[in-house]
């Protein structure tokens, strides 16, 4: 049962694939024309940098929207002419689409929805439109939940997220979401350290008045 279970979660009918212009034929868009599916294609992703600091290779991010469920090894051959790296099948169609101009990524270079090109017969906006009230409204919710439970890790809000709130919280998290929720978590935390070691320092101060007064009978006198 596992087994087969494995061989059904190796399907899918959305799969992506990072292609390099050096690496493509010159009429790799006909060809793609020539495959009969949705595609879509990222603008050309020239302005990506590693983590070390340096630049990327420029590359597109082309997503396939197939008719029916393909396997790795049926979309690995159907891609063979692009001599591009392996294909990943994918999991949230809606955060792949949104990935390829990094629109929920402000640390990355964002690029122009414009600039997208589609092949075939699919409507990719309504994967950039979202209610901004219901949005703002959940936002608002997760930090009072954050503040109200002392959330210290983001972690700890994802587990929960997928578990009570399933149907708004985590897909808003896991699609756009999640740099904000991060930063303001990462905030509360530095707040709650803030406030223990005012605590202790307090305390400190307290004790070492405390101790004087023990000490010298005049500061006693002037506290009295």
């Amino acid at each position: 049962m596992l087994l087969l279970a494995q061989k059904k979660d190796s399907r899918g009918k959305n799969w992506v694939a990072v292609m390099y212009p050096e690496s493509l034929p010159s009429d790799w868009k006909s060809l793609l024309r020539d495959m009969m599916t949705d595609i879509i294609i990222s603008p050309l992703h020239d302005r990506d940098i590693q983590a070390d600091g340096t630049k990327k290779k420029p590359h597109y991010h082309v997503v396939f929207k197939f008719s029916s469920n393909k396997t790795f090894e049926q979309v690995k051959t159907l891609l063979e002419p692009f001599n591009c790296p392996i294909p990943q099948k994918v999991t949230s169609i809606k955060g792949q689409i949104r990935y390829l101009i990094h629109i929920d990524d402000p640390d990355k270079f964002q690029y122009e929805l414009s600039d997208i090109e589609i092949i075939g017969n699919v409507d990719i906006s309504p994967y950039f439109q979202i209610s901004q009230m219901d949005k703002y409204e959940m936002i608002g919710e997760m930090m009072d939940f954050i503040d109200d439970n002392c959330i210290t890790e983001f972690r700890e809000l994802m587990q929960y997220a997928r578990v009570h709130r399933g149907g708004d919280w985590f897909p808003l998290l896991v699609d756009s979401s999640t740099y904000v929720i991060d930063k303001y978590i990462c905030s509360a935390r530095n707040k709650m350290r803030q406030d223990k070691m005012d605590r202790m320092e307090a305390i400190s101060v307290r004790n070492t008045v405390r101790r004087s007064s023990e000490k010298d009978p005049l500061i006693k006198q002037e506290e009295e």
